[in-house]
């Protein structure tokens, strides 16, 4: 071991110099910040993807408008289950971390709607025609990559993701 490093591993510098974590493989430092990080920064991807395929357009489209004044647009309630989703959550319930997360002002995500609201919406929006708009907006944005590529013959992996409410299953 090296004089200047101690047991920890931190490096060993005078009196009221900056700490830095010792370095090994990745060639970063890692050090203090009082900004606003976030562990889901993978997110902001997919969200410029959501903006790039215009997916917002479709979906105020073709999906149900909302059945009272009180609802909220589709588009709030799909965009940020799909973030949701992309990011591994599993539960309605994780919508909260997407709420609290400091990405959401990066994103520009404005309205982001409680679980229950989400569950509500998913349930009423399944009993409106919700599903024969979702297979609207997949089908157009299938056709704009599949315009895109070269690519003459495709495999198909259907994923059976689900989200359950914790009080209930949904249909």
């Amino acid at each position: 071991m090296k004089d200047n490093l101690h047991p920890s591993g931190e490096i060993h510098q005078p009196k009221g110099a900056k700490t830095m974590i010792r370095q090994t493989v990745l060639p970063f430092k890692v050090k203090r910040t009082k900004e606003r990080i976030t562990a889901r920064s993978g997110r902001v991807l997919f969200a410029e993807f959501f903006t790039a395929m215009g997916e917002e357009g479709l979906i105020d489209r073709h999906m149900p408008k909302p059945g009272s004044s009180r609802g909220s647009k589709a588009t709030c309630s799909i965009k940020s289950l799909s973030m949701m989703l992309y990011g591994g959550d599993e539960t309605i319930e994780d919508v909260r971390e997407l709420r609290e997360d400091s990405l959401r002002e990066v994103l520009g995500l404005g309205e982001i709607p409680s679980s229950s609201a989400i569950a509500d919406w998913l349930r009423s929006v399944g009993q409106r025609g919700g599903i024969e708009g979702m297979e609207k907006v997949n089908g157009a944005i299938a056709r704009k990559v599949l315009k895109r590529e070269d690519i003459k013959g495709y495999t198909l992996i259907v994923d059976p993701t689900s989200l359950h409410h914790r009080t209930e299953k949904l249909r």
